[in-house]
């Protein structure tokens, strides 16, 4: 059984027919990199052409540019691809609650359910609404920098991110001091290699191999895990549900903020980075049992049972 949210249907659709929209409008996303999911891209948007009941479009998942115009209109991404390419995927549906069928052509797979030789059943099975939809928690990241002339802090960068915004030294072997502020108020100072603010997604991924625990997508909390902490605070935090995390680094050399290890900004000296939930959650389509979160984690570590 299909559930479906109202900030979803949006007005898109007032019938759950299997042939009505929101599924009319499909958008086929690739990974431009590997040949194997252009074809299969290919395929998928041929075999839905050719049932005559619904509009396609293909994009490259790196030409962001290409894609946010048509995401007004698209009811639905095919995306094909390994994690990264879902988290592009899911980052550039969010805002317009466009959701997600993640098919994987990734090592781990960690967001996409579906493999590549099962695509036809998923995908007929997502249009007989044959399925349940996922919400996962998205971050917003602010830097905000000291202006010269004011002496005040300006918002110079912001980003959306579903897996993680991660302060950490430059190319050398230097540690940096970051102060934590929670709702405003004074944490902790943590000296470290880095700091990561996690969400539950990104709870399985960098989070988890610098030792932070594991959170399950449909939790609403952010963990702050520290990178080889010295002499400091040496435990993962998990934060309640709306909480704000604002970060000052200080370091001898350079610095770094990465966000979803793909975007990267140098920092300057007194930047401040605020880390909040974001409105907009990223969403996708699931066609498998609810439980498949633990299975396929379990899976991917190699634990037997």
């Amino acid at each position: 059984m299909f559930v479906m949210s109202d900030a979803f249907l949006d007005g898109r659709a007032a019938t759950r027919s299997p042939f009505a929209a929101p599924w009319r409008n499909i958008c086929v996303l690739h990974h431009p990199h590997k040949a194997d999911a252009a074809l299969l891209a290919s395929e998928i948007g041929d075999w839905l052409t050719m049932q005559g009941l619904y509009e396609v479009c293909h994009s490259s998942s790196w030409e962001p540019d290409t894609l946010s115009p048509r995401l007004p209109h698209v009811n639905v991404i095919v995306a094909i691809g390994g994690d990264g390419t879902m988290l592009r995927a899911g980052r550039s549906g969010a805002a317009w609650g466009v959701p997600v069928l993640g098919i994987n052509m990734g090592k781990v797979g960690f967001l996409s359910e579906v493999q590549p030789d099962q695509w036809r059943p998923a995908i007929e099975a997502m249009l007989a609404w044959d399925c349940w939809l996922e919400e996962r928690l998205m971050i917003s990241v602010r830097v905000d920098r000291r202006d010269p002339d004011t002496g005040g802090l300006r918002t110079v960068h912001t980003f959306a991110a579903l897996n993680d915004a991660v302060i950490s030294r430059g190319s050398l072997a230097r540690v940096i001091e970051t102060r934590i502020r929670l709702d405003g108020e004074n944490l902790a100072a943590i000296t470290c290699d880095g700091l990561i603010v996690a969400t539950p997604t990104g709870s399985t991924g960098y989070a988890l191999a610098a030792g932070g625990p594991i959170l399950p997508p449909e939790l609403r909390n952010i963990v702050i895990v520290p990178v080889a902490p010295h002499l400091s605070l040496n435990r993962p935090l998990v934060l309640s549900e709306g909480t704000e995390v604002q970060v000052r680094a200080t370091w001898d050399y350079e610095a770094m903020l990465t966000v979803d290890g793909h975007f990267h900004l140098d920092m300057e000296e007194g930047d401040e980075v605020t880390v909040v939930a974001s409105e907009h959650p990223a969403r996708y389509v699931r066609t498998g049992s609810r439980q498949n979160f633990y299975q396929t984690l379990v899976g991917k570590l190699g634990t037997t049972y």
